[in-house]
């Protein structure tokens, strides 16, 4: 057993409570990096859109006019028409209000007064393509269809998204026979409108008429396949193509009772249908 001096008892007690007069060593400093600094990522801002002119204001006279255009109603367009020229017969608003005219005459079969009206109509506005369009419409109309297809090319060219034009020059290229210039016409047609019924259909005929027959027959499948109406012409063309030209009898079948469906009084169209189902 250790023995502690009496003397030396005070001293070691002293310590004990002092740490015998030592102090702490300071410690050393350690340099503390910040953390790197992160730049916020700068989302692309979109492109400023351009500053589209505002939509021109139509008059009422003008919006009335186009209403009942878009109903049909002759009598309407008749009364709007003849105020808008009555108010001035040379204004902007003049130009449809004389076309409107014109198509009105045309669809009573009236095309020599028709042709005045879109004459007045040509002269505020000779490069407009709807006062072209129906000038060359006039003109089929009073068997000069040289005179159409010319207008008819005009108006294609003034107005390059509407098939109009050149649903309306295949059809008579047709009617020469000339398949090169209604193949390309039809084309047109399609390219400019892919889901325009009148565009299908003529772009169907004019193959057809080429006897490119499985490129018909797809454009009448997708004929009837669209919201359009209901085509007597094109279910029987579609229907001797199958039976004829791509010997298919069970689309024959389908299409032939479709047409009997349309037209159950026509005995041709039962009896195709019989003899392509094998009844």
């Amino acid at each position: 057993m250790i023995s502690i001096s009496k003397h030396l008892l005070p001293f070691i007690l002293a310590c004990l409570l002092t740490g015998c007069g030592t102090t702490e060593q300071p410690k050393a400093a350690f340099p503390v990096a910040p953390p790197p600094v992160v730049k916020p990522q700068s989302t692309p801002s979109e492109p400023p859109k351009p500053d589209l002119p505002p939509e021109p204001v139509k008059s009422p006279e003008l919006t009335a006019l186009l209403t009942a255009m878009d109903a049909g109603n002759a009598d309407d367009i008749a009364r709007t028409a003849r105020t808008i020229i009555d108010k001035d017969p040379r204004g902007e608003d003049a130009v449809t209000a004389y076309r409107a005219l014109a198509e009105c005459e045309l669809s009573t079969a009236s095309p020599a007064t028709a042709r005045l009206y879109i004459e007045r109509a040509a002269e505020l506005a000779p490069k407009d393509a709807r006062v072209v369009f129906v000038y060359g419409n006039i003109a089929h109309a009073q068997a000069n269809d040289d005179e159409a297809l010319t207008h008819y090319e005009t108006a294609a060219n003034a107005d390059t998204h509407d098939a109009s034009a050149c649903i309306a020059s295949a059809a008579i290229f047709l009617t020469y026979l000339d398949l090169e210039k209604a193949l390309d016409r039809s084309n047109c047609a399609i390219e400019r409108e892919p889901t325009r019924c009148d565009a299908i259909a003529i772009r169907a005929d004019t193959l057809y008429a080429a006897k490119q027959f499985e490129d018909a027959a797809t454009y009448y499948e997708r004929y009837l396949s669209a919201n359009c109406a209901l085509s007597e012409d094109v279910m029987r063309r579609l229907a001797k193509l199958n039976e004829t030209h791509l010997g298919n009898a069970k689309r024959a079948c389908e299409v032939y009772g479709m047409l009997v469906e349309l037209r159950p009084d026509d005995p041709n169209y039962a009896a195709s249908r019989a003899y392509q189902c094998g009844l």
